[in-house]
């Protein structure tokens, strides 16, 4: 099996929507039937392939840390520390600078921590670099709880349509991305605070390809859809 890129996982949030149930913890370490969700995570990433990986942490990143301790013998796990908030963009592009210090890399896969994606990444990854620029995207039945994704007849991204802009069924940015080449050099030279708003809604952005891959899409960062989390993990 062709080696999957590093992943590159955002998880440095304050976890403020989250706080009424879970007060005292990162949202990526939130209990879901007894066991932090990062277990969860790091097991499923363990089993599609993905074994190097780089954490962009902030909020109480020690406790995240001590965690992440315990996979080392299984997976290449690194992380980075934010001593600010630095927004989305910020923390991929820091992760960008830190890892193409340590080892030049000619792509990048890059998720949000407090969402749960079930896909077939090796296809994701796959189709992804047939144009460079891939983000997963995934139906549900109510898209303006998270804003629907645009594209053309291609499948290319136009733009994103705000929350509650329009209710009904749509595509969502499930959170997950590809990044190759002409990206990276991009992100790299860039100021950046928001991914979606400072990168993928830029004019000069190369494409980005929309790829209908999510077979689960569960965020967890809500009390309601934290509640939900905890029915899924515990009949897997």
């Amino acid at each position: 099996m062709k080696r999957l890129p590093t992943l590159i996982v955002l998880a440095g949030g304050l976890g403020t929507r989250l706080r009424s149930a879970v007060p005292d913890l990162p949202k990526i370490l939130a209990p879901v039937n007894g066991v932090p969700y990062l277990t969860h995570f790091l097991r499923w990433c363990r089993a599609k392939g993905i074994v190097e990986l780089h954490f962009c942490l902030g909020y109480k990143a020690d406790a995240v840390i001590r965690e992440l301790k315990f996979w080392q013998h299984e997976l290449n796990i690194s992380w980075q520390v934010e001593v600010e908030l630095l927004g989305t963009g910020g923390a991929i592009k820091l992760a960008l600078e830190t890892l193409q210090r340590q080892q030049e890399h000619d792509a990048f896969i890059v998720c949000n921590g407090d969402t749960f994606v079930d896909m077939p990444v090796s296809r994701f990854v796959s189709e992804a670099e047939k144009t460079g620029g891939a983000l997963l995207t995934s139906w549900v039945s109510d898209a303006g709880r998270y804003g629907q994704v645009l594209t053309d007849e291609d499948n290319r991204l136009l733009r994103f349509q705000e929350k509650n802009e329009a209710g009904g069924a749509g595509y969502v940015n499930a959170g997950w991305y590809y990044l190759g080449a002409e990206h990276i050099a991009n992100i790299l030279s860039s100021s950046l605070v928001s991914f979606e708003r400072d990168y993928l809604m830029f004019d000069d952005v190369p494409p980005i390809t929309c790829l209908n891959m999510a077979d689960t899409f569960l965020d967890y960062g809500t009390p309601e859809s934290y509640r939900q989390a905890q029915h899924y993990f515990g009949s897997n």
